[in-house]
């Protein structure tokens, strides 16, 4: 009896999730957002192509960067990735603003961050990775805020203008959360 009262609660939780997320009208993912099978092109002028995923200056300064954990395979992550590619705003603000890294998890290959070479494995277990799409803002060694899965369209905009203004990129984790929810609750968002 047990079991069938905790399976019950799983699937109610599960069916809200799903509905709540289903109504979400405001996700940088929206119904027009087609992927096609082919592995998606990531356009130059926003994302660096680079082995060594670096999150400071050849002088040692920190940059403010945006890594995003994905696999071509994921739909998710490719819907993602379409919709920054297509939305101008937000373009703009990566490309003046951020560094950005697509960070593919496809295979088993090493991925060096910050010139230490680490397995797939170790790289996964240093960012605790267990979903995707990841998308973490991180200046210097610090992280700064992660999302989980797909992003509300204005939050994540918010975000992006958010961490670049007034050098916020400095405050803490604690404090930036604190500040962003505040902007999300006097935007309706």
């Amino acid at each position: 009896m047990r079991l069938i009262i905790i399976g019950f609660i799983v699937c109610a939780l599960f069916a809200a999730g799903y509905y709540y997320t289903s109504k979400d009208t405001h996700s940088i993912v929206s119904a027009s957002d087609i992927v096609s099978d082919e592995k998606l092109i990531l356009d130059p002028d926003i994302f660096i192509e680079e082995s060594n995923i670096t999150t400071f200056t050849e002088t040692g300064e920190a940059e403010l960067v945006y890594l995003i954990f994905g696999r071509s395979i994921c739909k998710s992550c490719n819907l993602l990735l379409e919709a920054i590619q297509n939305s101008s705003s937000i373009r703009n603000i990566l490309k003046d603003s951020y560094k950005v890294y697509f960070i593919e998890l496809d295979d088993n290959k090493d991925i060096v961050f910050n010139n230490k070479k680490y397995t797939h494995s170790m790289f996964v277990d240093k960012f605790g990775l267990s979903m995707l799409p990841v998308s973490l803002f991180i200046y210097g060694d610090k992280e700064l805020i992660r999302y989980d899965g797909l992003i509300n369209r204005e939050r994540f905009k918010e975000t992006l203008l958010f961490l670049k203004e007034n050098n916020n990129y400095l405050l803490s984790k604690d404090e930036i959360n604190k500040k962003l929810l505040q902007i999300y609750k006097e935007k309706g968002i």
